[in-house]
């Protein structure tokens, strides 16, 4: 735990790596996160155009044409997948040069945990942007610390292409270079290199959509809410235990070593861990809707860690980390839509996600072979079906925004919140139905209207008139 990794050492833990994530990646669809599918369905449809088209807010570009490549290549999730469980090989070697180059107390412990974290396995085997983005910031710090700079700054600036996002790292690489003496010009040199390499990286998005001026929800939450919700998914990042052990302890471990005399901004490791996880921690602040979203802090925040806390200590935190594979404390109590806090004990992490995706295999199946003999709308699921799936269309009026089958009266799309949809639809015929899973986001928005047109079901199993198996994450 305490030694620089063997080369041997080293296979052993990619090999590691790639038993946990190839059987996922292969086998369990694109992922457990929406956004996955969405970013599938976006690739076909760029394929199909001809052009650039963004999946979501910012836009992803080297992400959204990987996706197309993998589309136009026929290989379906288990080749868009692979990218994702190749760049947590690339990142792993990463940590590796960075063990070698006396950047870790405890190397064998922090590569261990890193790579371990469920939040790492989950998205190591899905369609996701987090961990091609992670590996170019990783390899750019390994750079820093091996006195390439200028290669550090191209790293951060195409790890933009995958998640724009990522230039934030150019923060913390220039609190590097200012701790470790390099002096000011070539800080602001390496964030010049990062900033026009990212616009390049980006270029396709910004050419096609300008500047983005939005990357939030939209569906518009309360303050109170947004809090809560924030406040939620923050506990959740490391598990709801782990939360209330490490974080207080990382800050009475920077206390002490204050109190005793230290001085912690002239390490310029240190620095630049502290200016990662204050960087990420106030982007989340902008829009706290997903525990993803602060996991480019994951790795600095084990290796603060490690360079903060005894051996003893580290190995136990690292074991603390580690047991979100097992069970997890959770607080959220009650169904979608009437939440309040309860203490209770979840099955750990990754066990949780891989059956959100088995659900939504199972999901697809169920809804492919349903034929309903009158217009049907749920209101659930039509993020998953799209992809790879030609028996079903875009509904011609484009303003309904529903994915409807083609040879059948099945229509899926999110809750429908306007009163002339709801009377449009309607006056169409559809039975419109809601999955009571799915009443948070009526709950969120305040929409009443809703209850006079949709019929909720609480079983999917019994709309569908057969077993979904696994269950979702909500």
């Amino acid at each position: 735990m305490f030694s620089t990794p063997t080369p041997l050492q080293m296979r052993l833990i990619v090999l590691l790596w790639l038993l946990l994530t190839l059987p996922m990646a292969l086998f369990l669809g694109y992922g457990s996160d929406p956004d996955a599918w969405i970013m599938a369905h976006t690739g076909e449809r760029m394929l199909e155009a001809g052009r650039y088209i963004s999946s979501r807010t910012t836009g992803f570009p080297l992400m959204e044409g990987w996706m197309a490549l993998a589309a136009w290549l026929g290989g379906g999730a288990a080749l868009s997948n692979l990218l994702s469980v190749f760049s947590g090989v690339m990142l792993l070697l990463g940590l590796g040069q960075l063990a070698r180059g006396g950047a870790f107390r405890h190397p064998l412990a922090v590569i261990l945990t890193i790579a371990l974290m469920p939040m790492m396995l989950k998205n190591g085997a899905s369609s996701m942007d987090y961990l091609p983005a992670m590996a170019l910031m990783t390899w750019a710090y390994a750079k820093l610390r091996d006195d390439q700079p200028y290669v550090a700054a191209l790293l951060i600036g195409a790890a933009c292409g995958f998640r724009p996002t990522s230039g934030l790292y150019a923060l913390p690489a220039m609190a590097w270079i200012l701790v470790q003496g390099g002096g000011f010009k070539l800080a602001m040199r390496v964030f010049l290199i990062a900033f026009f390499t990212g616009m390049a990286a980006f270029s396709p998005s910004l050419y096609t959509y300008g500047i983005p001026l939005s990357v939030t929800s939209d569906i518009p939450l309360a303050a109170k809410k947004l809090i809560l919700i924030g406040g939620y998914h923050f506990l959740n990042f490391l598990g709801h235990a782990q939360s209330l052990i490490v974080w207080p302890l990382l800050a009475w471990l920077l206390w002490r070593r204050r109190a005793a005399g230290e001085k912690l901004s002239a390490n310029p490791d240190v620095a630049l861990h502290l200016t990662v996880i204050a960087s990420w921690l106030l982007l989340y602040m902008l829009s706290p809707l997903e525990p993803e979203y602060l996991i480019p802090m994951l790795p600095s925040l084990i290796m603060l860690l490690d360079q903060l806390a005894t051996g003893r200590a580290f190995v136990a935190l690292c074991a603390l980390l580690l047991f979100n594979h097992v069970g997890n404390i959770d607080t959220l109590g009650g169904v979608s839509g009437h939440r309040y806090v309860e203490l209770s004990l979840k099955p750990g992490y990754l066990y949780r996600d891989i059956q959100d995706r088995r659900f939504k295999l199972s999901f697809r199946a169920a809804a492919n072979a349903y034929h309903p003999q009158q217009p049907t709308l749920l209101m659930y699921g039509d993020l998953w079906m799209a992809p790879h799936n030609p028996a079903w269309r875009k509904h011609p009026d484009g303003d309904l925004k529903m994915l409807c089958q083609v040879d059948g009266k099945l229509c899926l799309r999110r809750p429908v919140q306007e009163r002339e949809h709801f009377e449009k639809l309607k006056q169409m015929g559809y039975r419109m139905v809601l999955w009571s899973g799915r009443n948070w986001e009526y709950a969120a928005t305040g929409n009443t209207i809703w209850r006079e047109y949709v019929e909720v079901v609480d079983s999917l199993d019994d709309f569908f008139g057969r077993p979904i198996v696994g269950r979702p994450i909500q």
